[in-house]
């Protein structure tokens, strides 16, 4: 794992970037990703105002120029779901934060999410990527993502990893490029859908142990693609052969 890291900290600093850092501080995590993205405001998941967020549930990535400027961030955050089911967390998350079309919160139709019915335990959800406009087109957030996979794995060995994605983002195959080895459509099924329009059809997109474990033994991914992505395999608790799609071929 630590091998695999120091090949993607050497890979992004050749791209330019001057400093990487780890930090587990909420408050840096929302100062540097409006310093990235021009004054924009963190995501929901680690925003202060709808999270709390202790140093030991926080994990980021900050990607600093040779001004000491954040260019870039990606955040993850632990869940210990134990209890509940991965579905229930999601569901009761996106019911309290997000705001509804008209007004109000969110709601979730019955059945949404059923794919993460049967996953349980602890979790680890990963987002809040943001690369300066004249720093994109290098592909750092694609590295960016998979050195905090693997670095948020090694910490908190949680059953699975997990985000969401639009569905043109996968038909481009970031979910591929970021290192995610599981995507499922339509991910949320609004009874009441939110005002952000951009969420109204996500993809959940995900990896459990035997994914960790080819982004850890190919981190720059030279060997291996996805070829063929289930939408309609059962999804169940983690292990190794259930929760992952076929991989092969070339580098995306």
């Amino acid at each position: 794992m630590a091998k695999a890291v120091c090949e993607l900290d050497g890979a992004i600093k050749k791209l330019g970037v001057s400093d990487i850092r780890l930090s587990s501080d909420v408050e840096e995590l929302e100062f540097s990703s409006a310093q990235a993205v021009a004054g924009s405001s963190i995501s929901e998941h680690f925003r202060r105002s709808l999270n709390t967020l202790p140093p030991n549930q926080l994990l980021w990535v900050g990607l600093y120029d040779d001004r000491g400027e954040c260019i870039g961030t990606c955040a993850s955050k632990y869940e210990d779901g134990r209890g509940w089911s991965l579905q229930q967390l999601i569901t009761q998350y996106f019911e309290r934060v997000f705001l509804a079309e008209g007004g109000g919160k969110v709601r979730l139709a019955s059945g949404s999410t059923a794919f993460a019915g049967m996953v349980s335990g602890t979790t680890v959800y990963v987002g809040g990527g943001y690369v300066s406009r004249a720093w994109r087109g290098r592909n750092l957030l694609g590295l960016c993502q998979r050195l905090l996979i693997l670095t948020a794995f090694s910490k908190w060995q949680p059953d699975i990893v997990y985000g969401f994605m639009r569905p043109d983002k996968i038909q481009q195959n970031y979910h591929l490029n970021w290192g995610y080895s599981i995507a499922k459509p339509v991910a949320l099924i609004w009874d009441k859908k939110p005002e952000q329009t951009d969420l109204h059809n996500l993809y959940f997109v995900g990896l459990g142990a035997e994914g960790i474990c080819r982004l850890a033994s190919d981190p720059m991914l030279t060997g291996h693609s996805i070829h063929h992505v289930s939408n309609t395999s059962r999804m169940s608790h983690p292990g190794p052969s259930r929760m992952e799609v076929s991989i092969s071929g070339n580098e995306v």
